[in-house]
């Protein structure tokens, strides 16, 4: 199982993790953190002097949190589902869904440059007017559908040597609570080398009344026990746990139908997707269940020295599970 971080190839992010420059930093921050390389966001054109080839394992697609009238040409009823003061094209980045989707293949294709043995893409829609109270007016069959008519458009110049995995978050579509629907979502699927991302914060936000780590692992272990033979499909696990159940159910009682703004929206998604590292070997249990092609550490570090002390103390729970590729000598027999 290959141990990997998740970095976007935004300037933001090479600048406060990577001092600017990510191609001179990346090499030595793998090996003292026993890595094998990269989840890369890939958010433009994919430029391979910051972040060569060779560390790339995964490349995390772009995400539209709402998406799924205005690709079914409704735009008007896209444009109300937006956070307050968005112009659909700034959102969007194109003037039609045709556009749109056209971005999609250019990061598909930006992908396969990279180099990627996989990329992941969130299967999930929610409207900025239903971010706080949650009472959706699409639900996940509808969801399911439509991003499967998306993926199966998108995927079309995507090998099958690379892995098409789709991602849970806890919004309508692919969140893990109905294994029906998950199923679903993949026998719909076009491209054969598909499966799952299971990701464990977003699986815990799906339940509000979890309140410890060990509790959050057995939702997680109870919702992967329950897709069965599927549970194979899991070729990939973002790593963390957001224990945000509180939070979101004291701000849904207080939410009516304001439509926040797009700083709003990110504020809160920020406080309910905490990805703060697992601090408990009771994490093992998970992998009775699942048994991943790679671990992605997945972290929102504030800077460098933040990131390896989040990977230290996560690493330090799971160290058994996985065959470190990199020893303080140099590389070993990979993972």
């Amino acid at each position: 199982m290959k141990q990997l971080v998740n970095i976007s190839d935004l300037s933001y992010d090479s600048d406060k993790c990577f001092a600017g420059d990510a191609a001179g930093n990346l090499p030595p921050f793998l090996r003292r953190n026993h890595l094998d390389g990269l989840e890369l966001m890939i958010c433009g054109e994919y430029d391979p002097t910051g972040y060569p080839p060779e560390y790339i394992h995964g490349v995390h697609l772009r995400f539209w949190p709402t998406w799924y009238c205005f690709y079914l040409g409704e735009r008007e009823k896209a444009a109300l589902r937006l956070p307050a003061g968005t112009r659909l094209t700034d959102y969007y980045e194109a003037e039609t869904a045709e556009g749109w989707v056209e971005l999609w293949r250019h990061n598909i294709r930006q992908a396969v440059k990279a180099g990627a043995k996989y990329v992941v893409f969130h299967v999930a829609e929610c409207a900025a007017v239903e971010i706080f109270h949650r009472r959706h007016a699409i639900g996940s069959e509808a969801v399911i559908t439509a991003a499967a008519n998306l993926i199966n458009e998108i995927t079309a110049e995507l090998p099958e040597s690379i892995a098409f995995l789709a991602e849970n978050i806890w919004w309508p579509g692919l969140n893990f609570t109905d294994p029906a629907l998950a199923r679903e979502l993949l026998d719909r699927l076009s491209h054969k080398n598909s499966g799952f991302c299971l990701d464990t914060g977003h699986l815990m936000c799906t339940d509000w009344s979890l309140r410890t780590q060990e509790q959050g692992i057995d939702y997680v272990c109870r919702r992967m026990e329950a897709l069965g033979e599927l549970a194979g499909r899991v070729k990939t696990v973002h790593l963390h746990q957001s224990l945000s159940g509180k939070y979101a159910a004291r701000m849904a009682e207080a939410a009516d139908d304001i439509i926040p703004d797009m700083r709003q929206a990110m504020e809160y998604i920020g406080h309910i997707d905490n990805h703060l590292p697992i601090t408990t070997p009771y994490v093992k249990k998970l992998f009775d269940f699942i048994s991943p092609d790679c671990l992605v550490h997945e972290f929102m570090p504030s800077d460098m020295a933040d990131w390896e002390e989040k990977l230290k103390i996560q690493q330090h729970h799971i160290i058994s599970l996985v065959t470190l590729s990199y020893g303080e000598g140099g590389p070993r027999s990979g993972g």
